[in-house]
């Protein structure tokens, strides 16, 4: 039967565990009407059953999507998940998941595209929807259907964008200037400096930055990835933390997010802050995101290694750390230079034995 739990507003539901183990699962239902959650308990222990005598279970599109969002909620794509959701379930609610197939799929593709949207943004729709068909998988512990294979879309090649020394003093000169953001100049600092997505930032809490041995621990969750990260602080990333300190002592805020208001507030988005600044800078075309593109492509250029680069954006494939690779044309030459000296030294040795 479905119960309560102090700390969730939610019924929670139990039911045996798919393995074999005889154990227990309990899990919250996402809903507060008793009569659904009971359904849903009531739901899962039958397809439960019908798995374990070899039947196919009934479980349908919209389960696995939201379940996936309750599970995931701390992802910091959540708002994302959210939107793609909401596209996904007005072509696929009511599907079964033993009935999905692989032309579904790319019926969807072709709607989507007829609405104007990117490749790219597709592909993380079909994505998302295939992560949570596997995550129910791998949660009742029996193979659901998952016909993706063969179905992305093509994508641009990947954007590459860095600001000039004069273009990022211009950028940050107009962050100081909007007296009603007075913590954007920081957040453009650390973003150009560490490399973080804007959620990571965003979401920060004093407990995870350490500014005397100069790091910031992103863990578990945190991350789009889901994998914990440890980021190195350079001077200047450790100036804006310490002036966002003393900012949060001067207003004595007591909230633990680092990026907080005069109320005390957390700050949620920077997009409208951010947009103005960028245009009155005169770069209407770079991106929040871009910040990451701009610290990866001035580390390519200095001949980092691309898997130093992967590391510290957080990349789950080196694939998406390549876009950068063409920028290390002059390290590649050297390189092949350092060789061919290399090897007219070691023929003059071999010169030098044979007299």
């Amino acid at each position: 039967m479905p119960f309560r739990k102090k700390e969730s507003p939610y019924w929670w539901i139990t039911y045996q565990d798919p393995t074999g183990s005889g154990k227990r699962i309990s899990r919250s239902s996402g809903t507060t009407d008793h009569r659904q959650a009971k359904l849903l308990e009531d739901e899962m222990q039958l397809n439960i059953r019908k798995a374990q005598r070899g039947q196919q279970p009934d479980i349908y599109v919209e389960q696995v999507l939201l379940t996936f969002l309750q599970d995931h909620a701390q992802r910091p794509s959540h708002r994302t998940d959210k939107t793609s959701i909401k596209h996904l379930l007005t072509f696929f609610k009511g599907t079964n998941i033993q009935d999905l197939q692989k032309a579904n799929i790319l019926q969807y593709q072709k709607r989507r595209q007829s609405q104007n949207m990117a490749n790219a943004t597709i592909n993380k729709e079909c994505g998302l929807l295939s992560s949570a068909i596997k995550h129910t998988s791998d949660k009742l512990g029996f193979p659901l259907n998952t016909p993706f294979q063969g179905t992305k879309l093509k994508e641009p090649p990947g954007r590459v964008v860095w600001l000039s020394a004069e273009e990022r003093q211009r950028l940050l000169a107009a962050a100081v200037e909007n007296t009603r953001a007075p913590w954007l100049q920081h957040f453009i600092i650390i973003a150009l400096e560490t490399g973080m997505r804007k959620g990571e930032i965003l979401k920060l809490t004093w407990d995870r930055v350490d500014l005397q041995k100069g790091w910031v621990y992103l863990p578990t969750g945190s991350t789009k990835t889901d994998q914990p990260r440890m980021i190195p602080l350079n001077t200047l990333a450790l100036d804006a933390f310490q002036a966002l300190l003393q900012f949060k002592n001067k207003h004595q805020l007591t909230n633990s997010h680092v990026f907080t208001n005069k109320s005390n507030q957390n700050i949620k988005d920077v997009k409208r802050s951010f947009d103005t600044a960028r245009k009155k800078a005169g770069l209407p075309h770079f991106r929040i995101h871009d910040q990451r593109h701009d610290i990866s492509s001035h580390m390519a250029m200095g001949g980092e290694s691309l898997y130093i680069i992967k590391e510290l954006l957080g990349h789950s494939s080196i694939k998406s750390t390549e876009r950068y690779a063409h920028l290390q044309t002059d390290n590649i030459k050297a390189a092949v230079n350092r060789k061919m000296t290399a090897t007219k030294s070691l023929q003059e040795g071999e010169t030098d034995e044979g007299k």
